[in-house]
């Protein structure tokens, strides 16, 4: 892993790339040069955020503040929705199963959809980032 990932991330970016190789996708984040770093992001209800440009910048930020209150399903959401910008060019995906559950872990955050990623859920969504559903 990249030395301009923070150590508290490392293991979230590891766990990326074995759920992807798991379902046949091939990524390797170092390759792609992505960085991350923790910062105070003061933007309304905005968590984490993907920059890429195009000249190969591949850059996570992560909310300071709203990581240290997250449980670990949020923060491996939060690490896997800014690597599905990141590393696998998504867009966010707002549609939503008819109870109102997000059908992705791409969501928005501003769409009427509610999370549901825990143990029972977190197959169908990882399947679902890496292309599978």
């Amino acid at each position: 892993m990249s030395s301009q990932i923070p150590d508290e991330l490392v293991s979230y970016f590891q766990q990326f790339e074995v759920q992807a190789h798991r379902r046949g996708v091939v990524i390797n984040l170092s390759d792609l040069g992505i960085t991350a770093e923790f910062e105070n992001i003061n933007e309304n209800r905005v968590i984490g955020t993907c920059t890429t440009n195009g000249y190969g910048l591949r850059h996570v930020s992560i909310d300071l503040p709203f990581w240290k209150i997250a449980d670990l399903f949020e923060r491996e959401m939060l690490i896997f929705h800014e690597l599905g910008h990141c590393a696998l060019d998504r867009d966010h995906n707002n549609a939503a199963f008819s109870n109102g559950i997000c059908q992705s872990i791409m969501n928005s955050g501003e769409g009427n959809c509610r999370d549901a990623y825990n143990t029972e859920n977190r197959p169908y969504y990882l399947d679902e980032l890496f292309g599978l559903k």
